[in-house]
């Protein structure tokens, strides 16, 4: 039995994945958060709302939940006193 291993080829495609996929392990954990955050907790706290009439309190309520999600996810107290502009740059949001 002959088994040849092409080995530049599999360094060419260790070096393909390494020029794609440059982000540590930690970018990687927050990506997967938020895809989970967008996955799990959206559509709980938004399931029906096709039906829903949104007055002025509802859309804040809905968007202080959201705030509260991502500063979770980041660890950000809320006495640290960080606007919710800065967080949602620092999660690449809107």
């Amino acid at each position: 039995m002959n088994y040849l291993v092409d080995y530049t080829s599999i360094d060419i495609r260790i070096s393909i994945l390494e020029v794609i996929r440059p982000e540590s392990p930690a970018e990687h954990f927050y990506r997967v958060v938020i895809r989970l955050i967008k996955t799990y907790v959206w559509s709980v706290a938004l399931y029906g709302s096709e039906t829903w009439t949104i007055n002025k309190k509802e859309k804040a309520m809905l968007e202080a939940l959201e705030m509260w999600c991502w500063r979770k996810m980041q660890r950000i107290s809320w006495t640290d006193r960080r606007s919710n502009e800065d967080i949602l740059r620092i999660i690449d949001e809107k």
